[in-house]
């Protein structure tokens, strides 16, 4: 098999939800998409990165996303 069609068999083995989640993010790549937020999104995060707020650190960030993947 080809390194495409095995990564196509592999998504075809997992739950429906995570299929369409994926098929969401591949399409978003195949149409060049090279933002993923909105200028609105981006003025937000600057704005807190220029704040005194606390800010999550990245462990936990990432720890959250891996968890939310499951």
């Amino acid at each position: 098999m080809a390194n495409l069609d095995a990564t196509i068999a592999r998504l075809r083995t997992l739950p429906k939800h995570d299929q369409d989640a994926l098929a969401a993010q591949i399409d978003l790549l195949l149409d060049g998409r090279e933002d993923w937020l909105t200028p609105e999104q981006w003025t937000e995060i600057e704005a807190r990165l220029d704040s005194d707020e606390a800010l999550t650190p990245h462990a936990d960030v990432v720890r959250a996303f891996h968890n939310n993947t499951r």
